[in-house]
């Protein structure tokens, strides 16, 4: 599925360094559009972060399974920040300054 007119808003496949808002009324369609510009992204070669708080690492790889393995390990990061935890050799750096 491709949307016409995506590699003429992004500049033939760059983003424009500005904020893109998606939005629109339930059902408009915002979740098939960045779920294919996300996979366009991945399979074109750029590295892009999907982030979903509803989502975990299975689902995520079955809802872009049409995506070759190996090009989704390599071009993308899947993120659920309710399941996220710290590395344990990158622990967090204590930020407040003692005196």
């Amino acid at each position: 599925m491709q949307f016409p007119g995506i590699s003429y808003m992004t500049e033939k496949g760059t983003i424009p360094e500005s904020l893109i808002l998606v939005s629109g009324p339930s059902g408009a369609g915002k979740t098939v559009y960045c779920r294919q510009f996300f996979e366009d992204g991945v399979i074109g070669g750029s590295y892009c972060i999907y982030i979903s708080s509803s989502l975990i690492n299975k689902q995520f790889r079955n809802q872009f399974s049409r995506i070759e393995k190996p090009t989704l390990d390599q071009n993308c990061m899947f993120i659920n920040p309710y399941l996220y935890t710290m590395p344990v050799d990158n622990p967090p750096q204590n930020l407040s300054s003692s005196s």
